[in-house]
């Protein structure tokens, strides 16, 4: 309870909305109109892929705050994602106390997953999006498939097809798991694969039948945009450079430093893998890459975790410095310590891929904290035991 309070009452009262966000520009515009459906135009809340995400715009409609008007909907959002933000962080916690990290090891995950914009920091700075519970719903399935109960993923993952259908990007996951868990394939396995992939789709079904939109989509088409014009272009990749530390902070850093480790965990725990992988996938799917990062975001704090967690259970002066350290680094990459500046800054720092200035002042901000982190950690890790980092 402590916990989750203490790191979501700060981010609530120094997030502020900006002037640019109360006119519920791009996706926002989408869901706040799906929750002011009587008083919206169809042109708004009928328009696809967003008119299909449905839970959180009917939830935030019910929700008895005030009046149906722009600002009135931001708050109900708001409400909704402190409750959700709550949730996601105590799912996080006893996540990793299934996985038997260290109760230190649990702080620094939960604190190092808060760090990251997107996770929490977002939900509040531009209110109106459905992430913060497809976060929830992502944690939640994890920690059922940790936890070996199955049957209870199958009505999440329908869930999941009415929030976000990225979520879905677990089921493979949760069936490599089952799979390693089991050894085996009887009728029961059978059965509950079809269930998780049956009951996704009837959803889906259902609810494009049930909203039919006033334009036309196609993900087919985003993924070949994606692949036609996206990848070949050569500014693309260092805008997905600074994407990537945007979506997951400091986090590569801590993988990249103990790759042994990570890819031991990962040969063990082959459905980490695959969240990675189906993660990886995810970032096909959209424009934007920063915020597409978020499903496979518990997974790399988790094997962040396991491959750290010889040190984070220490309680030596360089150990301590080092955890401080980084989670302080990690929040600065997340833009918890200064303000976010005019909306092309913020681009340029968060959403690279939209952003009309250079990326230079991003990549230098991101090359000077890799550097402290890494200077640090070398010069720290001699004074810790080097058995434990082996």
């Amino acid at each position: 309870v402590a916990l989750p309070l203490s790191i979501l009452l700060p981010i609530w009262l120094t997030t502020s909305t900006p002037a640019y966000e109360t006119g519920l520009r791009s996706d926002q515009l989408h869901y706040a109109a799906m929750a002011l459906r009587d008083v919206a135009p169809p042109r708004l809340y009928e328009r696809a892929p967003w008119c299909w995400r449905i839970l959180t715009p009917l939830q935030v409609s019910f929700l008895p705050v005030g009046e149906d008007s722009s600002s009135d909907v931001i708050t109900r959002f708001k409400v909704l994602a402190f409750a959700s933000n709550w949730v996601s962080l105590v799912l996080l916690y006893a996540l990793l106390r299934k996985l038997r990290a260290s109760p230190a090891g649990r702080i620094f995950g939960v604190v190092a997953y808060a760090g990251i914009h997107w996770t929490l920091k977002f939900s509040f700075r531009a209110p109106a999006y459905v992430d913060f519970q497809m976060q929830t719903l992502v944690l939640a399935i994890l920690l059922l498939m940790v936890a070996r109960r199955y049957r209870a993923t199958l009505p999440l993952f329908a869930l999941a097809a009415l929030q976000k259908e990225t979520a879905l990007i677990l089921v493979p996951a949760v069936a490599v798991h089952r799979w390693v868990v089991r050894r085996r394939f009887d009728g029961a396995d059978g059965l509950w694969l079809a269930s998780a992939l049956v009951l996704p789709a009837v959803a889906l079904v259902a609810v494009r039948a049930a909203i039919p939109p006033v334009n036309d989509y196609s993900a087919t088409q985003v993924l070949r945009w994606v692949v036609v014009h996206q990848l070949p272009d050569p500014n693309f990749w260092p805008r997905l450079l600074v994407a990537l530390f945007s979506g997951l902070g400091i986090l590569p850093l801590l993988l990249g430093w103990r790759w042994r480790a990570v890819w031991q965990c990962l040969r063990e725990n082959p459905h980490w893998l695959a969240v990675l992988a189906c993660g990886a996938l995810v970032l096909f799917g959209g424009v934007d890459k920063a915020r597409l990062f978020l499903p496979m975001t518990p997974a790399v704090v988790v094997l962040a975790v396991i491959a750290w967690d010889p040190v984070l259970r220490g309680r030596e002066t360089p150990a301590m410095a080092w955890i401080v350290l980084t989670l302080l680094l990690n929040a600065y990459l997340g833009h918890h310590f200064e303000p976010m500046g005019p909306r092309g800054a913020a681009l340029a720092r968060l959403a690279p891929i939209h952003a009309s200035t250079s990326m230079a002042p991003s990549l230098v901000r991101i090359g000077i904290v890799a550097a402290v982190w890494c200077v640090a950690t070398a010069v720290l890790q001699k004074r810790w035991l080097r058995a434990e980092l082996r």
